[in-house]
């Protein structure tokens, strides 16, 4: 079954083993992110929906996240309190990417699980890739960045 709103990308001379979701709706960013973290060496796959995210998450092997919040059909934190509650995904690691930087928001993604929470126009990609590999060397410390990272 081919999904329109799915799109896997495997790097070349991938020097890392670990896959990373990327749901954004924004073609823009989406592209330029897939771009990136794919010439970092990273498997890519895409959705464009919180919908496909959830369908990716449950039936492709994931080891990160990177959620926008304001996605067509279904939020991005509705999309963490579905990955919560399933246990296929509840382990999941999940990294907000966006806008958004309302004290409400930042806190709701916190309580659902969110690891972190990134300023996407506070930062530039090499920013979030330093980010992700900083987080995959060590996701139980807490990454202390410049500004554009929440917590």
């Amino acid at each position: 079954m081919e999904n329109k709103n799915f799109v896997s990308h495997l790097a070349r001379n991938n020097h890392h083993t670990k896959s990373i979701l990327i749901v954004e709706d924004d073609k823009f960013i989406r592209e330029m992110m897939v771009r990136e973290i794919k010439r970092a060496g990273y498997q890519i796959l895409e959705a464009m929906t919180g919908e496909s995210g959830l369908e990716i998450a449950k039936t492709q092997h994931v080891d990160l996240i990177l959620l926008d919040l304001i996605l067509p059909g279904i939020s991005g934190f509705d999309v963490m309190g579905e990955l919560r509650k399933s246990d296929l995904t509840k382990s999941i690691p999940v990294i907000v990417l966006s806008n958004y930087v309302e004290q409400e928001s930042t806190k709701r993604s916190k309580e659902l699980g969110a690891h972190a929470y990134l300023v996407k126009a506070q930062l530039n990609p090499s920013e979030i890739i330093e980010y992700i590999n900083r987080f995959f060397n060590d996701p139980s410390k807490s990454v202390k960045m410049r500004t554009g990272v929440v917590y």
